[in-house]
This record gives C-alpha cells, sequence and structure tokens, in this order.
C-alpha cells in the first residue's frame, strides 16, 4: 500500500523529532504504536469477521446442495422403482394376453348355413319382411342375407277423396313438380 523504506522512515523521525522535541517524542512514539496495534486488531477482527460469514455462506450452500441431492436421489429411486413395478405389470400383462390368446379363439365362428337353427332364424326373418323364400332359393343363395330392394307397397284404391292422395303416391321420389289435384 504505502512504500515507505528505510530513508523515508528515517526522514519522518528526524522531522518529528525537530517539530515534537526530545521530551514529548517517546511519549508521542508510544500513542503512535498504541494506535497502530488498535488499528491492526481492528482490521484483524473485520477480516476474520468476513471469513467466518463466508464460511458459513459456503457450508449452508454445502448443506443446502446435499440436502438437494438427496430429494433428488429420493426421487430418482422412487421414479426408478415405480417404472420397475410397471414393466413388470406389463410383462404380467402380456404374458397373461399371450396365454389368452393361446387359449381360446378371439372370434367364434360363424353357425353354418347348414345349421337347422341357423336356418329358421333365416326363415323367420324373411316371413318377417313379407317374403319367405322356398327351400330351392335357400340352397340357392349360399351367403346372401340382405334385404329385398324395395317393400311392397299395397295399392289404394281410386276414389274421388283420395284422388290428390294416389297423384302423391304415384309420383317419383325425384319427380320436383308439383302435382295439381283436378
Amino acid at each position: 500500500m504505502f512504500d515507505v523504506g528505510l530513508m523515508e522512515m528515517l526522514v519522518i523521525g528526524v522531522v518529528a523529532l525537530i517539530v515534537l522535541g526530545p521530551e514529548r517524542l517517546p511519549k508521542a512514539a508510544r500513542q503512535l504504536g498504541f494506535y497502530v496495534r488498535k488499528a491492526r486488531q481492528s482490521w484483524y477482527s473485520v477480516r476474520a469477521e468476513f471469513e467466518r460469514e463466508l464460511a458459513a455462506d459456503e457450508l449452508k450452500r454445502s448443506v443446502k446442495a446435499s440436502e438437494l441431492t438427496q430429494s433428488l436421489q429420493e426421487a430418482k429411486q422412487a421414479l426408478q422403482d415405480s417404472v420397475a413395478e410397471l414393466r413388470d405389470e406389463l410383462k404380467q400383462g402380456e404374458a397373461a394376453l399371450r396365454e389368452a390368446a393361446q387359449s381360446k379363439p378371439l372370434l367364434e365362428p360363424m353357425p353354418l348355413e347348414t345349421d337347422p337353427e341357423w336356418d329358421s332364424i333365416r326363415s323367420d326373418a324373411r316371413r318377417q319382411i313379407g317374403r319367405a323364400p322356398s327351400e330351392t332359393e335357400l340352397a340357392g343363395q349360399a351367403t346372401d342375407l340382405s334385404l329385398p330392394e324395395a317393400a311392397v307397397v299395397p295399392q289404394v284404391e281410386t276414389t274421388p277423396s283420395n284422388h290428390a292422395v294416389q297423384n302423391v303416391e304415384e309420383a317419383s321420389p325425384t319427380d320436383t313438380k308439383p302435382v295439381a289435384s283436378p
């Protein structure tokens, strides 16, 4: 800080001897030494306090870091455990599915048309829609189970009161012209 050598000290001493005189110089030197010691002690105590604060902060950081590391390790372990449990459950489920697939088929076969029960169900259904096929038709149609194209509509008698109704029924659904009634 201050670059004071031996020559500078000697010059300061000579000036102090001239200014203070020989009687007051030893007392002034003692007081100067006392204040220098006091300044050094206060400087060392401030420095030591600062170092203690830094050490305490560092200790707090390391404790916090170790707690954080420990909690992260615990979370990691819990996550690994749950992943292992899920993996085991998945393997068990896969094994159960394979066992079930090997033990029985996924779809049951449809009844054959030669089955008498199936024939009676089909003929009942056709009778309900108004058209029961003969046995030869049944034999000729192997897998046709579709409904007939159009249902049979009974004819309406033509009378003067329902003449307009008959005209509307005779019109095709694609015909968009209005029907005039007589």
